[in-house]
C-alpha cells in the first residue's frame, strides 16, 4: 500500500488484493443480521411468553425493524443490543395492550379523581376519620 501524503492515509496499490465483485462490505444490514443471529432466538422466547403465538413472528420482525431504522447507521454503536431489543419488545407489547384496550372501548388514560385512582387511600382516610371521632389518635391505635 502507498501512503497518501495529502491525508496521511494509505491508498490501494496495484498489487493489493481486491475483494470479489459481489462483496458488499460490512454494511448496517450485515450488523443487524449478525445481531439477529445472536439474539433472535432469545427475543423470540421472550415474546412467546408474553404474546399470542400467531403474533410472535410479527413482533420479532418489528423489533428488529425498529432496531435497524431507529438508529440508522448508528445501530452499530449500541453496546447491548439484547437489552435494546427486549426494551423494544416491552414497548411494542405495551402499545398493543393500549390499542386493544382502546378498541374494547376502554381508555388508555387513568381514571380521574384520587378516590377512583387509589381507592385504598379513600378507605384509609375514612378509617382515620372514624378513629379521630372515637377520640383516639391514629398513632396510638
Amino acid at each position: 500500500m502507498d501512503l497518501d501524503e495529502d491525508h496521511g492515509r494509505r491508498g490501494i496499490a496495484e498489487s493489493d488484493p481486491l475483494p470479489p465483485d459481489e462483496w458488499q462490505g460490512f454494511t448496517a444490514g450485515a450488523r443487524v443480521e449478525a445481531i439477529y443471529t445472536a439474539h433472535g432466538a432469545e427475543l423470540t422466547r421472550y415474546i412467546r411468553r408474553r404474546a399470542p403465538a400467531q403474533d410472535v413472528a410479527d413482533l420479532v420482525q418489528e423489533c428488529f425493524r425498529r432496531f435497524a431504522q431507529s438508529r440508522g447507521s448508528a445501530a452499530s454503536l449500541i453496546d447491548r443490543p439484547a437489552a435494546y431489543l427486549v426494551q423494544t419488545a416491552r414497548n411494542l407489547l405495551a402499545e398493543r395492550a393500549r390499542a386493544a384496550r382502546h378498541l374494547r372501548g376502554g381508555s388508555s388514560s387513568p381514571p380521574e379523581g384520587r378516590e377512583r385512582r387509589r381507592p385504598w387511600r379513600a378507605a384509609g382516610a375514612a378509617a382515620c376519620a372514624r378513629v379521630r371521632r372515637a377520640g383516639h389518635s391514629p398513632a396510638m391505635a
